[in-house]
């Protein structure tokens, strides 16, 4: 199921890198266009289990190939249009230049490409997106680090739903869990309370909760007076979660010094959070419940 939820995702997040890519460079922005060879030799190398390096580097404007794995012999053209007339011209440069002798294999990706050409050699090849992505021979780590690179190729907040208000409404449902509302002598398992703790560190730190899709935004996003409160919620959680580490005993149990800590700490974290919501204009409430 996780997995399903990862590609699907992935799928997303590469169709709208493409659709943000082609509008740029329709209106002339063509900056993007060196992005797109960055963050393609990056997925190609952890898809594909490749080497590329830019072909320009160290030398400018190399003819044909944009990147390159030497020892595999591989040449990649990156293009935004990979059309018959861009395949063409790019095949007979890459002849004129001899580059066959150093290479073995020339690919082809571009955002807008054709699927097949009567003009395509017999050792060229064309990567539409399934072929770039590779997904089904990937393992879950690897397409959660596919998934985290895609995250951070352009803004994502520019294209959902992410004003302060709504994403601070998914953090707060991510809160108000049992983690929070059950004082520590009604506490089931500290286990899965830490578990808890982390999730909600993630939804702020990371804007998401990996495996689902409940998703916020990075709190380096929001708003000062937002950074300030979700601040002061991850600092009391990760405290919470350290005191619970030092001194949890065998057998699920917490000393009272300790439990008595953490519910310090607890509600405080409840007290700070109520008062913001009802300064800022949010409904939900987090209540404390001890038995």
């Amino acid at each position: 199921m996780e997995e399903t939820v990862v590609k699907a995702r992935i799928v997303d997040r590469m169709s709208l890198v493409e659709s943000h890519v082609s509008g740029r460079v329709a209106h002339s922005l063509n900056d993007v266009t060196s992005a797109l060879e960055v963050l393609y030799r990056e997925v190609l190398n952890l898809t594909h289990g490749w080497d590329l390096t830019s072909a320009n580097f160290p030398d400018r404007n190399f003819p044909a190939v944009d990147l390159h794995d030497v020892g595999r012999r591989l040449a990649v053209q990156v293009t935004v249009t990979c059309d018959t007339v861009k395949i063409v011209e790019t095949q007979d440069t890459f002849l004129r230049h001899n580059l066959n002798a150093r290479y073995d294999r020339l690919i082809f990706v571009g955002i807008k490409s054709v699927k097949t050409s009567s003009k395509l050699a017999s050792w060229a090849s064309l990567f539409p997106q399934n072929k770039l992505l590779n997904l089904e021979n990937l393992d879950l780590a690897q397409l959660w680090a596919l998934d985290d690179r895609l995250a951070n190729s352009i803004p994502w907040h520019q294209f959902t739903e992410q004003s302060d208000q709504h994403c601070f409404d998914v953090v707060l449902g991510v809160l108000d869990r049992d983690a929070i509302r059950h004082m520590t002598h009604v506490e089931g398992d500290f286990d899965d309370m830490l578990d808890a703790l982390r999730q909600i560190k993630q939804i702020i730190n990371q804007g998401q909760l990996r495996g689902t899709r409940i998703q916020a935004k990075s709190i380096s996003l929001y708003e000062p007076h937002y950074v300030q409160i979700l601040e002061d919620i991850d600092t009391h959680v990760g405290r919470m979660a350290s005191i619970v580490k030092r001194n949890l005993q065998p057998y699920n149990f917490l000393p009272r010094p300790s439990a008595d800590e953490v519910d310090r700490e607890r509600q405080q974290l409840v007290d700070e959070v109520n008062e913001f919501c009802a300064k800022h204009g949010h409904s939900r409430r987090l209540h404390t419940w001890g038995g």
